[in-house]
């Protein structure tokens, strides 16, 4: 997951920072569309158990929104769930992320 976070946020610098840039330059959408598409793909193979230990850390069914928009909508994508998500869902990703790693190398 952190690979795909460090994307985002490298496109983001790239790109940059706006809604406006991002609907405007299909290089892009598609750039961080792919990365966050697949940060939804990883949430499918995150057990249940993982979810439930570190349900308080990250609303999960944020990315479950994210895989289903790339799945069942894609000829019609929302540009402004996609965008969301990488504004206000991805940092909030990142730190649990980190969290949960932090976590992991002091057991």
């Amino acid at each position: 997951m952190q690979e795909f976070i460090e994307e985002i946020e490298s496109f983001q610098k790239r790109f940059g920072n706006q809604y406006e840039d991002f609907i405007s330059d299909i290089a892009y959408k598609n750039a961080l569309s792919m990365s966050a598409m697949q940060l939804g793909e990883i949430k499918k193979s995150l057990s249940d158990e993982f979810l439930s230990a570190y349900a308080t850390y990250f609303k999960w069914d944020a990315l479950r929104k994210l895989r289903n928009e790339f799945a069942h909508a894609y000829a019609m994508l929302d540009n402004q769930v996609i965008w969301d998500f990488a504004k206000e869902d991805m940092p909030e990703l990142k730190a649990a992320i980190e969290k949960i790693l932090f976590e992991d190398t002091k057991l």
